[in-house]
């Protein structure tokens, strides 16, 4: 199984919140001002409190955090190189900042690939740990997105505390991902660009195969689902779905919004064919409008070079440059659009 990054937090979401007894919150917005007077700002992939010990809990989402060259792509080994360094200092950046942020009394790296390093030392494993990231603690999760390790972080001294909403984006997101399953920010046709459009959410009915779905619309679903917390542009919003709704990848399109937001007027704007959810301050997900069927034209996107794979695959370097097909979910750089029914057939 080859997790997505942001589907994986979803999942991680639930488990943390199962077994270590936290309230969860994401895509938290923290600002601040550092000693020498500037203004700082980051946003945990989540954020846990507990009210019994009036403890706050920041957690990094991370699939591999030190990766090796192997593991990058690219057309030389000093270029995989060099992405994989970048990518282990831009890490280690952030774990950095939600350390000094003030706002934690502890720290968690949550990643599926445990640090290389492990494999070489003679020392217990975990206090090998310790040391790479101390005050973080870390927690590994297996192939299923359940916990499998947990190294216990040390306490930090908190300075503020953060403000958890429950009607932004990342409360949204994340209950009408628990509602509707799938795979989140899944890549769609763009008819008009040379990069896919990218909706929150693209959930399966029927079967998780898209050219499956392709060939009976009649009786299973492709839906996408863009979600939005209290505050949001409505004309921007209404434009990308849209485009959404003309990409040619979905049969239904849904909107989903917080309760608190003015419905009525949400419902008189949006395409009449999307459907409205909303979801309330418990992660209660209510569809308010039921989505209308839209003809779904591609199964599959075809990409050109780069990094590319179907959705819980991954391709390594020896693909890399290559002409893909790919199953609609998934993509970067898109060079044009093709139906494996179509190519099936000689098209």
């Amino acid at each position: 199984m080859y997790w997505h990054e942001p589907t994986l937090q979803q999942k991680i979401w639930e488990e943390i919140k199962r077994e270590m007894s936290l309230s969860i919150y994401g895509e938290v917005y923290l600002r601040w001002r550092r000693s020498d007077g500037g203004k700082a700002q980051m946003r945990p992939d989540l954020i846990g409190y507990s009210p019994g010990n009036d403890e706050y809990y920041a957690f990094e989402v991370k699939i591999n955090p030190y990766p090796e060259a192997r593991d990058k792509e690219g057309t030389s080994l000093k270029k995989m190189y060099t992405k994989a360094k970048q990518e282990k200092e831009k890490n280690e950046k952030q774990f950095k900042e939600i350390i000094e942020s003030g706002y934690f009394d502890y720290c968690y790296l949550c990643c599926v690939k445990a640090p290389e390093t492990l494999r070489y030392v003679k020392e217990e494993p975990d206090e090998t740990l310790r040391k790479m990231f101390q005050p973080m603690g870390m927690i590994k999760f297996d192939e299923n997105g359940r916990i499998e390790k947990i190294v216990k972080a040390e306490r930090i001294n908190r300075e503020r505390t953060p403000e958890l909403p429950k009607d932004n984006e990342g409360w949204v997101r994340h209950y009408a991902w628990k509602k509707f399953g799938g795979i989140c920010e899944g890549a769609l046709p763009n008819p008009e660009g040379r990069h896919p459009l990218k909706v929150d959410i693209i959930s399966f009915r029927g079967s998780e195969d898209p050219s499956e779905i392709y060939l009976n619309q009649d009786k299973m679903d492709l839906i996408g689902i863009e979600a939005k917390g209290w505050n949001f542009n409505l004309r921007k919003t209404r434009e990308k779905l849209d485009m959404y709704m003309e990409s040619g990848g979905l049969t239904k399109l849904f909107f989903a919004i917080p309760e608190c937001v003015e419905r009525e007027r949400i419902i008189r704007e949006i395409p009449e064919k999307v459907g409205i959810i909303t979801v309330n301050e418990d992660g209660g997900v209510e569809i308010k409008r039921e989505a209308e069927k839209v003809e779904m034209k591609y199964d599959s996107i075809k990409f050109f070079m780069g990094y590319a794979a179907p959705w819980g695959q991954f391709l390594k370097p020896p693909l890399y440059g290559r002409e893909l097909t790919v199953s609609v979910g998934w993509g970067k750089s898109v060079d044009k659009y093709y139906s494996l029914f179509d190519q099936r057939r000689g098209n």
